[in-house]
């Protein structure tokens, strides 16, 4: 949105002028497109838990462009209690590739399901958002 705006305001000035975007609105992020969308409405119709589970993406959804680390129990306890876990130096190069410095996005998940959207700095999982899916 800022940088459509922006290009707005350059183009209008660039031609001697002021311009604004008067509408604006967002029809895709990432892999999801809002006519993918479901509404608030449409899920308050259905009427049992499981219809409306079925009618939304599960949370890994929304994760799976995330570069992943892959952890064992002890890190996965660590971090559900939001506390920091270290982990090997070949699974952060796994998630780092050639990056460098603080990774701000890694998913940390215990044999396939997520446990926390995390930071990594150097070989240490630094809990941001903790997950309870079970």
């Amino acid at each position: 949105g800022a940088y459509v705006r922006a290009l707005v305001r350059d183009m209008a000035r660039a031609l001697g002028t002021e311009g604004h975007v008067s509408a604006l609105r967002r029809t895709a992020v990432g892999p999801f497109r809002a006519e993918d969308g479901v509404t608030i409405a449409s899920l308050e119709k259905l009427e049992t838990p499981e219809a409306r589970d079925a009618a939304l993406l599960p949370v890994d959804a929304a994760l799976a462009g995330l570069p992943q680390a892959a952890i064992g129990g002890p890190e996965a306890e660590k971090l559900r209690r939001g506390q920091p876990a270290v982990i090997s130096a070949a699974t952060a190069k796994g998630v780092r590739g050639s990056e460098t410095g603080i990774i701000p996005a890694v998913l940390a998940s215990m044999h396939g399901e997520a446990v926390a959207l995390c930071e990594l700095d150097g070989l240490k999982l630094k809990p941001l958002r903790v997950f309870n899916l079970g």
